[in-house]
């Protein structure tokens, strides 16, 4: 029999334990990824340059997919091209297929980085359409309100299915790609053993 050199066998597991490394980095990544996103980025636009008062405001929601749980309203004021802080921001969300109270909430700055960005968040656990209206008022009362619709889906149960199986699925195969690395490491170095 022709030996391999210790060497080979060690470069085969480096190998193994990045592929495995990768596999949890990117699981984890895909697991993270709607946390990451749902707080000051991204998000669906709603409102585009809408005029309150003096000033122009953008308006958008996150998830760009509203499901039932935590929704975030995202507001930025301008007056001309400067960016506003110093407004008070109300966010006001009324369920428009039942008779169930509004939820209001005073929106803050979105993160750090970002402080023109203000959100409110709120917890909308039943599906159904909901208005929005932001309120927008100075130390002056100027300003004024935008008001959008949302609506918020439950996935159907067969598209919640798929998802749930296509995590077993990546965890089985990861699992089966470690054990399978496992397996060759040993026996490589049961033959070198042997020889």
């Amino acid at each position: 029999m022709i030996t391999q050199p210790a060497s080979h066998f060690s470069r085969i597991r480096k190998q193994w334990h990045r592929l495995s490394a990768l596999f949890v980095a990117l699981a984890l990544f895909l697991i993270n990824s709607q946390a990451a996103t749902a707080h000051g980025t991204g998000g669906l636009l709603r409102i585009d340059g809408a005029a309150l008062g003096p000033y122009t405001v953008m308006i958008w929601t996150t998830p760009t997919i509203l499901r039932p749980g935590a929704v975030h309203v995202e507001t930025a004021v301008f007056r001309g091209r400067s960016r506003v802080t110093h407004c008070r921001i109300e966010v006001t969300v009324t369920p428009l297929d039942n008779r169930s109270s509004s939820l209001q909430s005073t929106a803050g700055a979105a993160n750090a980085a970002n402080e023109f960005r203000h959100e409110a968040a709120f917890q909308l656990d039943q599906p159904g359409r909901y208005g929005v209206v932001v309120t927008v008022a100075d130390e002056l009362q100027r300003g004024g309100d935008a008001t959008f619709a949302m609506e918020i889906v439950r996935l159907p149960t067969v598209v919640r299915g798929f998802i749930y199986l296509q995590v077993v699925i990546v965890a089985l195969t990861g699992g089966w790609i470690m054990k399978a690395g496992v397996e060759f490491v040993c026996s490589q170095k049961r033959n070198s053993v042997n020889v």
